[in-house]
C-alpha cells in the first residue's frame, strides 16, 4: 500500500496589535524600577527561526528627566536591551515610538511585554503595541531584523550620505513583493537637520526624510520611520540605512532595522479580509 508523502504546513506569520482603552487622565508610571506599561502586553505564535518585530508607540508626559523603555520576550530583554524613550525639556512634545527586535526565536507562543523605568514623575496617555513574527527565509510574508550593538552614541556632521553603522541586511523573496523598511533610533541634533534614507540594492527608496531637527527645545529620545517600496522583483536584495547632517551635528544611539516583505497577492488578500488576517486585541 502506497503512502502519501508527509507534508509540513507552510510557515505562517503572526501579527498581534494591542490598543489599550483610552483614558481621560494620564496613567502614572513606576519610578526607579522596571515596571510594566499598563496594557502593553501580548502573545504571539512563532515557527522555529522566526524574527520578531516589536513596535511600541506612546504619548509620554514628564516635566524634564528621562524615561527608558524595554521589551521583554518571555521575560528576557529583546534587542536592544533598553532605549531612552523620552528626554525633553517639554512636559509633552508629541508621540514617541521605537521598534525592538528579536531574531531567531524558538517555535511556540511567546509573551511580549513593554516595561518602563524613570527617576521622576511620568505618565502615559495613548499607546499601542504591534508584534509581528515571521520567517526571514520562507513564506510569502518574510521578516528580517537587525539591531546595532549597544554602546556610546555616534555623531555625524557629514554633508553627504554615509551608512549607519551595523544597519545593513539582506532579504530574499521568490515573488514580486512590497517591502516595508523600518528604522528606529535614539537620535537628536544640536545644529541643523539629521537626514535619513533607505536603499535597496543601492537605489533610494522614496524620498529622504528629516529624522531630527534642531530647535528651541531639546527633544531627545527615540524616533522611527517606515520607508515603503510597493513593488520589488523576486531575488536577494540588500537593504541599508544611510544618514547625513548637512550644516549641523547629529547623533544616534541604540538603533534597529526591520525589513518585512509580502507578496502582492497576499497584500490584496489582506485588504479584502483585514478582519480575518489581523487579530485586534482591546483588553
Amino acid at each position: 500500500m502506497s503512502r502519501s508523502p508527509i507534508r509540513k504546513p507552510a510557515p505562517q506569520s503572526d501579527l498581534c496589535i494591542v490598543i489599550p482603552p483610552e483614558t481621560a487622565n494620564p496613567i502614572s508610571l513606576g519610578r526607579n524600577v522596571w515596571t510594566a506599561v499598563p496594557g502593553l502586553a501580548s502573545g504571539v505564535t512563532s515557527t522555529a527561526g522566526d524574527d520578531l518585530e516589536i513596535a511600541v508607540t506612546a504619548e509620554i508626559r514628564q516635566a524634564g528627566g528621562s524615561i527608558w523603555f524595554r521589551a521583554l520576550v518571555d521575560g528576557v530583554p529583546a534587542q536592544p536591551s533598553d532605549v531612552l524613550f523620552k528626554a525633553s525639556d517639554s512636559v509633552f512634545d508629541g508621540l514617541r515610538s521605537f521598534t525592538f527586535v528579536q531574531p531567531g526565536v524558538a517555535a511556540g507562543q511567546h509573551i511580549v511585554e513593554i516595561e518602563s523605568r524613570t527617576g521622576s514623575v511620568a505618565s502615559v496617555l495613548k499607546r499601542t503595541l504591534s508584534v509581528c513574527s515571521a520567517s526571514p527565509t520562507v513564506g510569502l510574508h518574510r521578516l528580517r531584523t537587525v539591531a546595532a550593538p549597544s554602546g556610546p552614541s555616534i555623531t555625524n556632521s557629514a554633508a553627504d550620505y554615509k551608512d549607519v553603522p551595523h544597519l545593513v541586511t539582506s532579504l530574499r523573496t521568490t515573488v514580486q513583493s512590497g517591502f516595508a523598511i523600518t528604522f528606529s533610533a535614539e537620535a537628536g541634533t544640536n545644529e541643523g537637520r539629521l537626514m535619513v534614507r533607505a536603499l535597496i540594492d543601492g537605489a533610494q527608496v522614496g524620498k529622504e526624510i528629516i529624522f531630527a531637527e534642531a530647535g528651541g527645545t531639546a527633544r531627545n529620545g527615540t524616533r522611527a520611520f517606515t520607508f515603503a517600496a510597493p513593488t520589488v522583483q523576486p531575488g536577494t536584495h540588500e537593504i541599508r540605512i544611510q544618514w547625513k547632517a548637512p550644516r549641523g551635528k547629529a547623533w544616534i544611539g541604540d538603533r534597529t532595522l526591520s525589513v518585512s516583505s509580502a507578496g502582492l497577492s497576499a497584500q490584496r488578500q489582506l485588504a479584502r479580509n483585514i478582519d480575518d488576517a489581523v487579530s485586534l486585541n482591546t483588553n
